[in-house]
């Protein structure tokens, strides 16, 4: 018997399947579907979370800015409660007590808070100049209070709404 070199290689019978079938092609969707439409919960929250975040930001600079007004004028008497609007008093173009001084703050505070944007005292302090023209549209519904007891303890309260049920709050206490 006389061999060559060469020896022929058996691949076993010939395949019958040529490509993916149906039900490879349903499931496979179906992962992707599900993939993705966990990957949009995803970004929502955060989203949401972010938003959270900024608007928590914002309501920490907005209470930190009042604190340092009380600061500045510890004379002044500053006091505003919840859902109280803010006042005309307007110390751009001419001296003010110190009384004068921390109504003028705490409506200029209270504009720059949100709920009270639109209020006819906004935009006279607007048109004076205390306030930038447009852009600030501050927290939503955003509103505050401003606290000083007789030992010097200052309590600044910042709330908005988070949501359609959710209402934040954000309390600063310090000692002048």
């Amino acid at each position: 018997m006389k061999t060559t070199g060469r020896s022929k290689s058996y691949a076993g019978p010939p395949s019958k399947q040529g490509g993916l079938s149906l039900m490879e092609v349903l499931t496979a969707t179906v992962v992707l579907a599900v993939g993705a439409s966990g990957l949009g919960v995803l970004q929502a929250g955060a989203l949401r979370d972010s938003r959270d975040a900024l608007q928590r930001t914002e309501a920490i600079v907005l209470a930190a800015d009042m604190l340092e007004r009380v600061r500045a004028n510890p004379g002044g008497g500053y006091a505003a409660a919840l859902g109280d609007g803010p006042g005309t008093v307007a110390c751009i173009l001419r001296d003010c007590d110190p009384r004068q001084l921390a109504e003028f703050d705490v409506a200029t505070w209270k504009c720059r808070l949100g709920a009270w944007t639109e209020a006819p005292p906004c935009a006279a302090l607007r048109a004076a100049g205390a306030l930038l023209p447009e852009g600030q549209a501050g927290l939503p519904e955003g509103d505050g209070a401003v606290a000083v007891d007789a030992d010097g303890r200052v309590r600044v309260t910042v709330a908005w709404r988070a949501g359609v049920e959710l209402r934040r709050e954000l309390v600063v206490a310090s000692r002048l």
